[in-house]
């Protein structure tokens, strides 16, 4: 009993020094931690992580309306895009060639030269191109200068005997031997195409500056004038025995034969 009483006297004794022997720093940082409440540290923090939690949410629904359609458009072609892989090959065989029957068919499968000759016969033409200051070219324009060839329409399915151009008129031979003239140089009024000189069986032409020199099968030379006014009076024909001559009467037209 004795005992027992002095062990709690002992105890007594110490625990007071205990409590003295603390240091100020740890009696000081249980105070703040004891009078510091957890509802008020923890309110800022429950704002913030709110505010940054919206702004995330709101940025990916930005984004995701901004790409939208362009992930829809490659989500289509890739879906659409064919399976890897090679291709097979689509193996065409030539058609047997048509059997020629005569030389003429067996050209025409030879060449297609020989083919667009033959169109052309059918449909024979002058093609014309360039300066069309005379309207030359192109009786029927205005325009300076023709680029692209042409058809003139006054010899279409015609065969020419001959044909000699320049800057002012144009001169050409029919297939029965016919002159024909057109060209500011020859008629400023009109300068469409016009026969002037028939039943001649003219072969071949040449032309000067102011002149057209034809020659007959039967060896008769004319002068025609390359002036619509100047043929108004019409051609006058001479004749010398033994040689070749030419003579031209006030301007107008003559012609020579030789004996």
């Amino acid at each position: 009993m004795n005992a027992s009483r002095a062990f709690l006297r002992h105890t007594a004794r110490l625990r007071p020094r205990a409590t003295r022997s603390l240091p100020a720093p740890s009696r000081q940082w249980l105070r703040n931690s004891s009078n510091s409440s957890p509802s008020a540290t923890g309110k800022p923090r429950g704002s913030a992580g709110k505010f940054i939690g919206f702004g995330a949410v709101f940025g990916v629904a930005a984004a995701g309306a901004y790409y939208y359609p362009t992930l829809k458009e490659l989500l289509a072609s890739g879906s659409e895009s064919p399976q890897s892989g090679p291709l097979k090959a689509n193996l065409e065989f030539e058609q047997p060639r048509k059997e020629a029957l005569t030389k003429e068919e067996y050209r025409e499968l030879l060449s297609s030269q020989h083919l667009q000759i033959q169109r052309s016969w059918e449909h024979p033409g002058v093609y014309v191109w360039g300066s069309n200051v005379g309207q030359v070219v192109d009786p029927t324009s205005n325009q300076k200068y023709i680029k692209l060839p042409q058809r003139l329409e006054f010899f279409n399915d015609q065969i020419l005997r001959d044909l000699k151009l320049s800057q002012s008129f144009g001169a050409a031979l029919t297939e029965k031997g016919d002159l024909v003239q057109w060209g500011l140089g020859f008629s400023k009024t009109d300068p469409q195409p016009v026969t002037t000189l028939q039943g001649k069986d003219l072969a071949k032409i040449e032309i000067s500056s102011d002149h057209i020199i034809a020659l007959s099968r039967n060896g008769t030379v004319y002068s025609v004038p390359s002036s619509k006014d100047d043929l108004e009076g019409g051609l006058k024909q001479e004749q010398q025995n033994g040689s070749w001559s030419i003579w031209a009467s006030s301007g107008k037209g003559a012609s020579a034969q030789g004996s």
